[in-house]
């Protein structure tokens, strides 16, 4: 693999005054934005390959600034060039880079110096207007875009190698990724955080001033993600709580809690069911089939592909609880919208997933990965769901548009737009 150096020097932007401005052509009043999201496109099905709350965030905030006037350009690595357009005023670019091959998430890093180049040669990317990158690998093709023509660079770093690291006892420190997010928080005019306690997380890890980060929390659909709609049909026949797992299937989101916990409730006489929605993804990806047979509930595991929002809500609404295992979330997005269909959560008490869910009145937040734990919370669940639990989850989730992020951006933007005082 070639290796990616990434040795920046910082963007040619006073650090007493940071710039962000809109671009403007001339005589028209449209403000433009490049958003960078080189490893996934954000028109791919979430829980499929690679793709997931980001690829909803960057696409759902695009369609939000449209919606207020914008034009937004996102650019994605692809094998040969195209162009779609899913709204008015938001143009989804593939940019050839790195081969006509398929490159796993691990090998893209390759592509990130041709990716940069192809950018500064693209007919619709300006280097002049806002840049924002999502994720490690656009970041270090922005910063190399920034080295070439200085200017305005937002960058949402969703994870870390350094927050991996922490999260999973025994897994090595991710290089280059470490290095390269290290320069990125280092040489980006602005980051954004999903959270509070992301916030703080980077300017920990990174040793950033607090004026560096700001919170631009992500939304949901409001208008697909409610209680009121169709349900769907629970394809899994058995006395108990009705459970959802929607997501990657891969270790450090955790299914494989999910199914040791239904798994011991088995064990108890306690029935229950768990539907996985979500393709296997990345290193050491799961087989659940296998593992619920391992576990002794076989015939109550049922593994589906991911599905399209609108079905995803009727799945939502169908569950009792939706479960979220994982090691750590920044966010958690299928918990906001599992939230906002009226749907009781049980998660784990890390990152983002401690501002969404209150336990004991919407869910539950869970100290560990414990299986035992997990099983004894869901036991609660054998004649379903509290009625309390799912107006409270209701009343939770139903106030996460999307229109707010697109205020947050463009708030940061404007702020920056201004020179800071000294």
């Amino acid at each position: 693999m070639r290796p990616l150096k990434v040795e920046l020097s910082p963007p040619k932007v006073s650090p007493a005054q940071p710039c962000i401005v809109f671009l403007q052509e001339p005589g028209v009043s449209t403000p433009i934005v490049n958003v960078l999201s080189l490893h996934t496109s954000p028109l791919a099905q979430p829980g499929a390959g690679d793709a997931g709350g980001m690829n909803v965030f960057v696409l759902q905030s695009a369609l939000a600034l449209a919606a207020t006037g914008s034009r937004v350009n996102i650019f994605t690595r692809s094998r040969a060039a195209w162009t779609r357009s899913p709204a008015p005023g938001v143009y989804v670019y593939g940019v050839p880079a790195g081969g006509d091959r398929h490159l796993s998430k691990e090998q893209l890093a390759e592509a990130v110096p041709d990716f940069a180049a192809a950018l500064l040669s693209h007919a619709d990317f300006d280097a002049r207007a806002p840049l924002h990158s999502h994720y490690w690998l656009s970041g270090a093709a922005a910063a190399l875009v920034r080295r070439r023509h200085p200017g305005p660079w937002v960058h949402t770093m969703h994870t870390t190698a350094a927050r991996k690291h922490r999260h999973s006892p025994g897994v090595p420190l991710e290089q280059p990724r470490a290095s390269a997010e290290a320069s990125i928080a280092a040489t980006a005019n602005a980051l954004t955080a999903n959270t509070p306690s992301d916030r703080e997380e980077l300017l920990s890890d990174f040793g950033l001033p607090p004026h560096r980060v700001s919170v631009v929390s992500p939304g949901i659909d409001t208008a697909v993600f409610t209680p009121e709609g169709e349900r769907a049909a629970w394809p899994l026949s058995c006395q108990g709580p009705r459970l959802l797992f929607a997501g990657r299937i891969q270790p450090y989101k955790g299914p494989q809690v999910a199914i040791s916990a239904l798994g011991l409730l088995a064990r108890h006489g306690i029935g229950g069911t768990l539907v996985l929605l979500g393709d296997r993804s990345g290193a050491g990806a799961q087989d659940p089939a296998a593992l619920a047979a391992a576990a002794g509930v076989g015939a109550r595991v049922l593994s589906l592909p991911p599905v399209p929002h609108t079905e995803l809500a009727a799945w939502y609404r169908s569950a009792d609880a939706v479960l979220m295992p994982s090691r750590h979330e920044t966010y958690g997005l299928v918990a906001a919208e599992a939230l906002a269909c009226g749907t009781p959560v049980f998660a784990h008490a890390v990152g983002g997933l401690r501002t969404l869910v209150n336990d004991g009145v919407d869910g539950r937040l869970l100290p560990d990965l414990d299986p035992v734990h997990w099983a004894e919370a869901l036991a609660r669940l054998q004649h379903g769901a509290p009625l309390a639990w799912r107006s409270a989850a209701a009343e939770t989730g139903a106030h996460r548009g999307w229109d707010a992020t697109a205020r947050l951006l463009q708030a940061l933007y404007a702020r920056l737009e201004q020179p800071r005082a000294a």
